[in-house]
């Protein structure tokens, strides 16, 4: 944002103070008379006007009316506009199930939610992070779209966590929402990815509350962990731990009645078994017979639904087998995590293609 907006904002500022009844409910039919407003302060400040863009109108006005929503009866200033406007432009917001909802729905695909007709609603979720997106970068630079964003952000909260973060390790039914200068949505973390949730899921303005919130309980949040784990624990004690509390929400889910009781029993035994297991265990059950009929089917089912024609497809799954094989899965999990964004993937091609000629000569 330029300086030169500077007085506009504070003009508006002054405006929506003398104006209008600083409450959501009373405001809100007032939303299009605010955006004529702002574009008069506009006008009548032509040395301004030249250098703001149509999109940072409407940036000033979400921003004012975030401050408005969190904030009824506070007087709006300028600064706090231009604070709101660097939320909405520049921030990842990690929100978990609160504890009692995550003994009934927590850690479920989107696809079990559907099925049992639960919506994901922001009132059963707490704020657990708040970052800038733009510290978010890989080996090449920032990042750029929103499924990178994701990525990162997952590998951020698994791997390497910040020292200020005493939530969950991020896992599936929790949600991330992303608010930069291209998009702001909300993403449902699933089995597989991530599944785009509806625009309605959060507001702007309730986005900025959770960051408020967010920065104003930290310091209490640092000597909290809801998972119940020791803060100084790393690696595979942080998942283990993670597996053992999965478990134990499943057996709960089992005695209460909550779903079929046959299948909260049957996680609870995978997740109670999986906590067991060290680093070196979990590649030797991926190594050798891990490519069953079921992973099989589930890579012919990808390579139908992108239209690869049969012998292609037939090719490709003879190839998995055969690195299930030939490769151990250190190996494999290293080979991806060096080829994990398209400029890295193109350049290993390039790569690959030079030794295949060298290789045929």
């Amino acid at each position: 944002m330029e300086n030169n907006y500077d007085d506009v904002i504070e003009r508006f500022c002054g405006y929506i103070n003398k104006n209008i009844i600083p409450s959501f409910r009373d405001y809100h039919p007032e939303i299009d008379r605010l955006v004529v407003t702002l574009n008069e302060t506009l006008k009548n400040a032509s040395a301004y006007e030249p250098y703001m863009p149509v999109k940072d109108r409407y940036d000033i006005l979400d921003a004012a009316l975030a401050f408005m929503e969190n904030n009824p009866g506070m007087e709006i200033t300028g600064d706090n506009v231009k604070k709101n406007m660097e939320t909405l432009s520049d921030t990842y917001i990690i929100l978990q199930l609160k504890k009692d909802m995550l003994s009934n729905i927590g850690f479920e695909s989107m696809t079990f939610l559907k099925r049992n007709n639960i919506d994901v609603k922001l009132d059963n979720y707490d704020v657990t992070y708040s970052g800038k997106i733009s510290s978010l970068t890989d080996s090449y630079g920032k990042l750029t779209r929103d499924q990178d964003y994701l990525d990162t952000i997952y590998g951020k909260f698994n791997v390497e966590r910040p020292q200020d973060f005493k939530g969950r390790s991020l896992s599936v039914s929790d949600v991330v929402v992303l608010c930069s200068n291209h998009s702001f949505n909300a993403y449902y973390v699933d089995s597989i990815g991530c599944y785009k949730l509806d625009e309605n899921f959060i507001t702007r303005s309730e986005a900025v509350g959770m960051v408020d919130k967010w920065l104003l309980n930290k310091k209490e949040m640092n000597n909290y962990d809801e998972a119940g784990n020791d803060t100084e624990m790393t690696g595979r004690k942080i998942v283990n731990s993670f597996y053992k509390n999965m478990a134990e929400v499943y057996r709960n889910r089992a005695e209460k009645g909550l779903f079929s009781k046959d299948e909260m029993l049957s996680k609870a035994r995978i997740y109670d078994f999986l906590a067991t297991c060290t680093s070196e265990d979990i590649i030797n059950i991926y190594n050798s017979g891990a490519f069953n009929d079921i992973t099989e089917a589930y890579a012919r089912k990808a390579l139908f639904f992108q239209q690869v024609d049969y012998n292609t497809a037939g090719n490709v799954i003879a190839e998995i087998k055969s690195l299930h094989d030939l490769e151990s899965v250190k190996s494999v999990t290293d080979w991806n995590n060096e080829t994990d964004s398209e400029k890295k993937w193109d350049e290993g091609i390039e790569i690959f293609n030079e030794k295949s000629d060298e290789y045929e000569l």
